[in-house]
């Protein structure tokens, strides 16, 4: 994909609305007919809550094979950020605006580094082991004593 090309697909957790929403409105300018024209897809972690029929047969990611091979179409990459992203709720809780924007601004460039580098990856499970940290401190304050 080329800078300037427009996507096909457009995958929204609620898709089907979306797309009757935007069917509803085709009539009234150019460029709500344009975007009526592409493929609205829900993502793979709210299908599951879609039952009608119409939702499944419409907008299934399943009914799209491109989005899956060759390459692999992360869909719920926007809920894995705001997942993570919410882990700083606490630390931007008081600050003023312009302290807040930099804060992300700064907290997203480092994400995309270690992203591009591979240093970092949301769809793995980090645990951290508090008892062994507790452990190895301990023994590292011991040895300091003597």
């Amino acid at each position: 994909m080329k800078i300037g090309d427009v996507p096909k697909y457009i995958v929204y957790d609620d898709a089907c609305h979306l797309k009757t929403f935007c069917e509803n409105r085709a009539h009234i300018s150019e460029r709500i007919r344009k975007v009526c024209d592409f493929k609205f897809v829900i993502d793979k972690m709210h299908i599951q809550g879609h039952i009608p029929t119409k939702c499944r047969s419409d907008c299934h990611p399943k009914n799209y094979p491109e989005l899956h091979a060759p390459i692999n179409i992360n869909t719920v990459v926007c809920e894995q950020i705001n997942f993570w992203i919410g882990r700083f709720k606490y630390i931007v809780k008081h600050m003023n605006y312009f302290r807040y924007i930099f804060f992300h601004y700064i907290i997203f460039d480092l994400y995309n580094t270690f992203k591009s580098s591979g240093k970092i990856n949301l769809s793995n499970k980090y645990e951290y082991n508090k008892n062994i940290d507790i452990k190895r401190r301990y023994t590292e304050e011991n040895l300091d004593l003597y």
